[in-house]
């Protein structure tokens, strides 16, 4: 049986453990995210201030990209500005199921 998810009197009710359980996951994936973020950074300016864009020391390896400029299309002014030519280009394809979760 699914204890998960239950229809209960017409309701769908999600377990309140697996709600909080979600809930403090969130919290300590963005807590590592921006650690993660900082030490990039840290890292990335210690490695600019002695003029270095690549380290590897005992199997940790850092490199930094260069920046650089892309182009690329434009599909919302093109199908505003040119309707028929957009929609003759377009192309179907079938996309997964997938789920999206959030907690406040």
């Amino acid at each position: 049986m699914n204890e998960l998810v239950i229809v209960e009197n017409n309701e769908i009710k999600i377990s309140s453990d697996f709600i909080e359980k979600y809930r403090n996951f969130k919290k300590i994936q963005l807590e590592m995210d921006l650690m993660e973020k900082e030490v990039k950074k840290e890292l990335k300016e210690a490695m600019e201030s002695i003029g270095k864009d690549k380290i590897i020391v005992d199997g940790f390896s850092a490199k930094i990209k260069e920046g650089y400029v892309t182009k690329r299309f434009d599909s919302a002014r093109f199908k505003k500005e040119c309707p028929d030519i957009y929609n003759e280009y377009l192309k179907e394809s079938n996309v997964s199921s997938s789920i999206t979760i959030d907690v406040e």
